[in-house]
């Protein structure tokens, strides 16, 4: 996934500056003359120096310029090793700005390689793979080999979903920041969860919402599933029995997502997840309101109501 990131960095010219500069410095690190010396200069003049005090005589003036040439060279030496060092701590800072400049431009990037994979994805499954859906009729047809295409696209789409947190949490950590004057949305993988794969996951799956934890933070919403009947149930890709509801991105689920007609894939920038996420969080917590209202009796004015309704996106 970090390779993924790479080629796209790659692609940037200021990227390709950084690399070079990067190798240019490491290389002068590890060049022969910044290494110290196995026969000290100075060590090799001490003798000399101590005959000299030994005899009461002047340390010679050629042999005085030797020591001060051999201290002064340890000396610079020294300092460009530190310099360099700086420099190496300098160039991971400039490049993880770059990767923060150019994050909109990377996800950009990985929704490119993101529909080209479900458009040959879609072709293989309705040429060849046209009504197999299983590993033993892919076998009993002799299309195993278009099958097995269809496990290395399922590879590559784990790779760039990866690619997609990895180069969010690289540029804010796992918490999603703030845009646009909205409170954050939440943590990166709630919100990838909410909106990362799915573009129209409350239109597909209302009953998310009553999942244990529900992803909402809501302390009644475990309450108001028992008490209304409404549990998150199956959601609509393809689950294990026994698993998470969380996607798996499998070859299963790479069928499903390109197959299914109501299903919206995308790889949303961020502004665009952070609204669909706080859409979704909004529209959960009313219906949730609404039902506890019904469950528990508890009044709220039209007022309120429809302040709750407009921060769902609904007509209040």
């Amino acid at each position: 996934m970090t390779n993924l990131i790479d080629a796209i960095l790659a692609e940037l010219p200021d990227h390709q500056r950084l690399i070079a500069a990067r190798a240019a410095v490491r290389a002068r690190r590890d060049s022969a003359d910044m290494r110290p010396a196995t026969d000290h200069p100075t060590a090799a003049v001490q003798q000399q120096v101590l005959a000299a005090v030994l005899d009461g005589e002047p340390v010679p003036t050629d042999l005085r310029a030797r020591i001060g040439a051999a201290l002064l060279d340890e000396q610079m030496r020294g300092h460009e090793w530190e310099m360099l060092g700086r420099l190496m701590t300098n160039l991971e800072y400039e490049e993880s700005a770059l990767l923060s400049r150019n994050l909109d431009a990377i996800l950009d990037a990985l929704r490119e390689r993101l529909d080209a994979l479900l458009d040959e994805t879609r072709a293989i499954l309705a040429g060849p793979l046209a009504d197999i859906r299983t590993s033993r009729e892919a076998s009993l047809a002799g299309r195993s080999r278009e099958w097995g295409r269809i496990a290395t696209l399922a590879d590559l789409y784990r790779n760039i979903r990866a690619a997609q947190r990895t180069a969010i949490v690289k540029v804010h950590g796992d918490q999603w920041p703030t845009l646009d004057g909205h409170t954050s949305a939440g943590l990166v993988d709630d919100v990838l969860f909410l909106v990362g794969d799915i573009a129209n996951l409350d239109e597909m799956w209302p009953d998310w919402h009553y999942s244990p934890g529900a992803w909402t933070g809501n302390p009644h919403a475990g309450r108001i599933a028992k008490a209304t009947g409404n549990t998150a149930g199956t959601p609509p890709w393809p689950v294990q029995q026994g698993t998470v509801a969380t996607p798996s991105r499998d070859r299963d689920y790479l069928v499903w997502l390109a197959t299914d007609p109501t299903a919206k894939p995308w790889l949303p920038s961020m502004s665009e997840a952070a609204d669909a996420a706080n859409r979704q969080r909004a529209a959960g917590y009313l219906r949730q309101r609404r039902e506890q209202a019904s469950v528990y009796g508890e009044f709220m004015t039209d007022a309120e109501w429809s302040a709750l309704a407009t921060e769902a996106g609904e007509a209040a």
